[in-house]
């Protein structure tokens, strides 16, 4: 079996509301309560993605997802040159060919990679009549927790969305909780003053109740004296961790030395080798890291992650970009197969309007059951493919 053919077809798939986030907004570090309106031009209204698939000679069609940029949607039809006549199962010696892609190009190189090495892993279980899972070391759990990703957002244009406060936010994550029985709650901060963080985190432990887990995340927008401060006041709330509070490996290390709460990245350790800068300080920056499929290279540069993880006794997670369907399916069998991914995983599925698959994953209590079939076990729907590949072409062309 060899590659044919790497097809690429960038989508936008709309959000319920426009999300607001300091990863894509530049209005960063308001001060007085949060109005997301002032931010608007920052918000992200839909998940911009690239489907890839790769056809063999032989007929099979391996699916894959990436980010949609169009730095990637380049890099793309530049790795798929360089992979016709390659045999998707020889994913080492793919990835040693395009190992000097991330170099130049950062994390479009590794997103570009990962679409396509998702599509040989695809290839692989469908050639072999077997799901994904088996090809990553078997069935460890059925269904995978996940929680619930916070952002304040607009409104649109039928009403929907509008959570510009805290108190918004806090009722939102209600409805959240009732509708698809979350346990964990990880709230998007950074975006305005501090205090508002803060006071967004108390609301939602005392809306929410005592038993249900909550994360902060700021994206690094706290100085280090303010992050002390914060980190403290939030400690009362006994969150399961906070993610990058402020910027960079040297300040997280400082930062342990004034609190309990355990930290997590996915923005100073984000590779084999600033893994190994981090072990070097003392104490050690974080205790969790997020793997991300697109920001690490691939499937199987996670699942290496998590098994450095778990040699070092340190958490791992998994990182949510703004997945559709594809993605979502080929996190859940790494986490499927991997004992030591205990902790929640991140999920913007709930923030989708729609999705490009034939069956919509669908929450059980806060969990997503991983897909059966050969691969990653889901299908395309074709006809929502053109619709979001036009709607795509639309945005391109305003």
């Amino acid at each position: 079996m060899k590659i044919s053919k790497v097809e690429v077809i960038p989508i936008s798939v709309p959000f319920e509301a426009p999300i607001v986030s300091r990863a894509f907004t530049s209005s960063w570090g308001q001060t007085g309560s949060i109005t997301v309106e002032a931010v608007g031009s920052g918000a992200m209204d839909c998940a911009l993605r690239c489907i890839v698939k790769i056809h063999t000679d032989d007929g099979l069609v391996g699916l894959g997802e990436t980010r949609g940029s169009k730095v990637v949607q380049v890099l793309l039809g530049s790795i798929g040159k360089e992979c016709l006549g390659a045999d998707p199962f020889a994913i080492e010696k793919l990835l040693e060919t395009l190992y000097w892609t991330p170099y130049f190009s950062g994390y479009d190189g590794h997103a570009a990679i990962a679409g396509v090495e998702m599509a040989c892993w695809d290839l692989m279980g469908k050639a072999t009549h077997q799901p994904l899972y088996n090809l990553l070391g078997g069935l460890y759990r059925e269904k995978i927790e996940m929680n619930c990703y916070l952002f304040f957002r607009l409104a649109n244009e039928e009403g929907r969305g509008g959570e510009s406060t805290p108190e918004g936010l806090a009722e939102y994550a209600r409805q959240c909780q009732q509708k698809y029985g979350f346990r964990v709650f990880k709230i998007k901060a950074g975006i305005a003053a501090p205090e508002v963080d803060v006071r967004t985190a108390t609301l939602l432990r005392e809306t929410l109740g005592a038993d249900v887990g909550i994360v902060v995340d700021p994206n690094a927008a706290w100085s280090f004296p303010d992050a002390v401060g914060i980190c403290k006041r939030l400690e009362k709330l006994d969150p399961l961790y906070i993610e990058d509070p402020c910027r960079g490996m040297e300040a997280l290390s400082r930062l342990k030395r004034h609190i309990n709460t355990p930290l997590s990245t996915n923005m100073c350790i984000v590779n084999m080798e600033t893994l190994g800068i981090g072990l070097r300080l003392n104490p050690m920056p974080v205790d969790i890291i997020l793997s991300d499929v697109h920001k690490w290279g691939g499937i199987l540069a996670t699942k290496k992650l998590a098994a450095a993880c778990e040699t070092l006794n340190l958490g791992v997670a998994h990182h949510s970009s703004p997945d559709v369907g594809i993605s979502e399916a080929a996190i859940l069998h790494i986490a499927a197969s991997t004992p030591w991914m205990t902790i929640p995983l991140d999920s913007l599925q709930h923030h989708l309007a729609d999705d490009v698959i034939t069956k919509r994953f669908q929450y059980e209590n806060g969990y997503l059951r991983v897909p059966e079939g050969y691969g990653l076990g889901v299908a395309l729907d074709e006809e929502k493919v053109q619709k979001y590949a036009d709607r795509y072409r639309r945005i391109s062309a305003e």
